[in-house]
């Protein structure tokens, strides 16, 4: 095999195995069972709930959040696979599977407030299982109280700009100030 051909095919190797990493983000358990999770909001992450036959998980947003508005939705990949309701408020998600058939999907849930991207994985065992998942919501960077500067007259202090001028020929194609 020549040197280019070597080359050529490490390089492809390469790219095959470069895929990105995908991984859901799993909330953390809380200290009396850790399937009962909180996780972290970002808008950026989806977030996986790991579910078992003949259970219900919840995913339980603030109560002054609500899918029952004009902008709220909820939508799963396989909605034959998975029971999936809110309650009346619209801030809590019931989220049962359905069949142990290929039952992984995922689920978007808008709201008046976010977006959240659900990961739905089916488990063998309930002590793997996603009980509840709750958000807790970063506080958004502080404005500071920077105050303007006002850089007042450019034209006063100790340097001061020429008495320039432009000049060219019509032939020319560039320009350059000189001092006049």
């Amino acid at each position: 095999m020549g040197n280019k051909a070597a080359s050529g095919l490490t390089a492809l190797l390469a790219l095959t195995f470069a895929v990105p990493a995908l991984a859901e983000s799993m909330g953390t358990g809380s200290a009396l069972d850790r399937r009962v999770q909180t996780a972290v909001y970002s808008p950026d992450n989806v977030y996986r709930i790991q579910a078992s036959i003949g259970r219900t998980s919840l995913v339980q947003l603030p109560a002054n959040e609500t899918i029952n508005e004009a902008s709220g939705l909820m939508v799963s990949g396989d909605p034959k696979a998975w029971s999936i309701g809110p309650n009346k408020a619209g801030n809590l998600v019931a989220i049962k599977p359905i069949t142990d058939q290929e039952p992984n999907t995922n689920l978007v849930i808008n709201t008046n407030r976010h977006t959240y991207l659900l990961e739905l994985k089916l488990v063998n065992r309930a002590a793997d299982m996603t009980y509840a998942l709750r958000f807790t919501y970063p506080e958004p960077p502080k404005k500071t109280g920077a105050v303007r500067r006002d850089p007042g007259n450019p034209c006063d202090g100790s340097v001061q700009n020429g008495p320039y001028q432009k000049r060219s020929s019509a032939e020319s194609r560039s320009i350059a100030p000189y001092e006049g």
